[in-house]
């Protein structure tokens, strides 16, 4: 459309799809940051795991202790000439021998 002034020559206005722009494209950049590093167990899992681990200490603990008095029990119950097996040929009772009847 012709755009007129007052004792000028006429001047056009033309608008090409090239010199204009609606909008212009957004680059996604990306950006860096300091890293947020989470635990991998909450506190609470950690305490859990400390009183199962004691707990478990104090089994084992037991359990040598029972082990080291059943040795001193044996110990005590060994006859102290223990060079020489006990047989049943040693001891003086006779032997129980069964025999069937014809």
């Amino acid at each position: 459309m012709p755009i007129t002034r007052d004792r000028g020559p006429a001047l056009e206005e033309r608008i090409l799809v090239q010199d204009t722009f609606a909008f212009q494209e957004e680059q996604f950049v990306p950006i860096y940051c300091k890293p947020k590093l989470i635990p991998l167990k909450t506190i609470t899992m950690e305490k859990i795991e400390k009183i199962q681990r004691e707990a478990q200490q104090k089994i084992r603990e037991a359990e040598l202790l029972q082990q080291e008095q059943q040795e001193g029990e044996e110990e005590e119950d060994r006859p102290e000439d223990s060079e020489q097996p006990v047989t049943p040929a040693a001891t003086d009772k006779p032997a129980d021998v069964w025999t069937a009847d014809d």
